[in-house]
């Protein structure tokens, strides 16, 4: 697995040898600026959940490209109530606030036996 080295937001990568790619790794998909201040607006925990933060966030900042990107998704099943739907405020996050761009990656390395016990009841407990 590969980390971006100067880009917290970047996705990770996964390399390999062989295959089509030779294993190579790929430009990173990161934030552009729409993304950035979505993210710096209402933060990470309300950036995927559907939360109605991201959604008048969009609204309030991005309106225009926000109806565009619903219209063009839509088509002719378009109606003004998709314009409130938090859903999909964070499907135009997905599409219109992200880019690729190039990177230095760094390779990290599993070591066995080291992990971190995950408890998911507790964690959702905690969000409650």
């Amino acid at each position: 697995m590969y980390v971006a080295q100067d880009d917290p937001y970047a996705t990770l990568q996964f390399g390999w040898t062989g295959g089509d790619s030779g294993g190579s790794l790929d430009q990173c998909v990161t934030f552009n600026g729409l993304g950035l201040s979505a993210i710096n607006a209402v933060g990470r925990d309300n950036l995927w959940n559907e939360s109605s933060e991201l959604l008048e966030f969009v609204k309030k900042h991005y309106f225009k490209q926000f109806e565009d990107y619903l219209r063009e998704e839509r088509g002719s099943l378009f109606t003004p109530e998709h314009l409130n739907d938090a859903g999909w405020a964070s499907a135009f996050i997905s599409a219109c606030g992200t880019a690729t761009r190039a990177c230095k990656w760094i390779y990290v390395e599993r070591v066995n036996d080291e992990y971190e016990e995950v408890d998911d009841e507790a964690n959702f407990q905690s969000k409650l």
